[in-house]
C-alpha cells in the first residue's frame, strides 16, 4: 500500500467494469485476434505484438474493444501518455456507457497521465470521474494520491478526509493522509493517522515504516528503531525489510555524527 508505488492498474478490473464493451465475437485460435479477452492476454505479455494486432483489428472495423486493448497495450509497454490519451478518448466518446463505466475510463486515463508526469491533466480527469460517481471512494483516494504527488497536500487531505467520512475503516486513507500531514510537517496529525491505520490493519509494513519515520522526525529515536526492527525481522529480504534496514542504518549514522555528551568530573 505504499504511497511511492502508487496503485497499479488492474487489467482484469477494467474488463470487469466494462462488460458492455465486449460485444464482438471471438475468432478462431489460428485466426486474427479480434476479441478483447485474447487481445488483453497478448497486451499483458507482449504489448508491442498486441499493438500490431490492434492495428489490424481497427483496420477491419474494430471499435471500443479494440481501442480498449490498445490502451491496455500502451500501458503495459510503459507508454503512459499514449495510454492516458487512449483511455481518455474512450471516455470522451461515451457511446452506450453508463456513469460507472465512464468514471472507470476517466480514472484509468488519469492514472496514465499521472504516470506520464502530467499531474494537472490527471487531476482534471479524476475530477471528471468523480462527477459521474461522487461516492466512489477508490477514485477519490486516487485523486488524493495524485494531489499528494503534485504537492497539493491540503487538497489531498480534503480528499482523504472525504473518503473517511464515507468509509471510516479504510486503513489506506489514513495512511495516505498521514503521508500528506508529514509533508506539511504536522507530525502530531501524521502520527495520529498512521496509528489509526495500524489499528485497522495491524503489522502493515508500509504504515509501520512511516510511523518509524514520523517518530524519528519527532525525536523519538527509540520508537523509530522499534518499528523498523519489527519490520526488518518480520519478513527478511522483502522490500519493506530492506527499507527498514536502510532507515536503521541512516539513524545510526545520524546518532554517531552527534557530538558525545561531556561528562562532568
Amino acid at each position: 500500500m505504499g504511497y511511492s508505488n502508487m496503485r497499479s492498474i488492474a487489467f482484469g478490473a477494467i474488463l470487469a467494469f466494462l462488460p458492455a464493451l465486449s460485444t464482438q465475437p471471438a475468432q478462431a485460435a489460428n485466426g486474427p485476434v479480434r476479441d478483447l479477452i485474447t487481445c488483453r492476454q497478448v497486451a499483458e505479455t507482449a504489448p508491442a505484438e498486441a499493438l500490431i494486432l490492434v492495428k489490424d483489428w481497427l483496420d477491419h472495423g474494430g471499435t471500443d474493444d479494440a481501442r480498449l486493448c490498445q490502451a491496455l497495450a500502451y500501458f503495459s509497454a510503459g507508454d503512459f501518455a499514449a495510454a492516458g490519451q487512449a483511455f481518455e478518448n474512450l471516455a470522451t466518446i461515451g457511446d452506450g456507457k453508463n456513469a460507472g463505466q465512464l468514471a472507470n475510463l476517466f480514472n484509468r486515463a488519469a492514472w496514465g497521465w499521472l504516470r506520464a508526469g502530467d499531474t494537472k491533466r490527471a487531476d482534471r480527469l479524476y475530477t471528471r470521474a468523480l462527477e459521474r460517481t461522487p461516492d466512489d471512494g477508490d477514485i477519490r483516494l486516487d485523486r488524493g494520491i495524485a494531489r499528494t504527488e503534485a504537492k497539493r497536500y491540503r487538497d489531498a487531505i480534503e480528499d482523504f478526509t472525504e473518503v473517511l467520512k464515507r468509509h471510516p475503516r479504510r486503513a489506506d486513507a489514513y495512511f495516505y493522509r498521514a503521508v500528506a500531514w508529514r509533508a506539511l510537517e504536522d507530525l502530531r496529525n501524521a502520527l495520529a493517522d498512521v496509528e489509526q491505520a495500524l489499528r485497522l490493519k495491524p503489522n502493515d509494513a508500509e504504515s509501520q515504516i512511516l510511523r518509524g519515520t514520523i517518530r524519528a522526525l519527532g525525536g523519538d529515536s527509540t520508537g523509530a528503531r522499534l518499528d523498523w526492527r519489527e519490520v526488518a525481522a518480520r519478513d527478511p529480504g522483502s522490500p519493506a525489510a530492506k527499507a527498514a534496514a536502510a532507515n536503521l542504518a541512516r539513524l545510526e549514522r545520524v546518532d554517531n555524527s552527534r557530538p558525545a555528551k561531556k561528562t562532568i568530573p
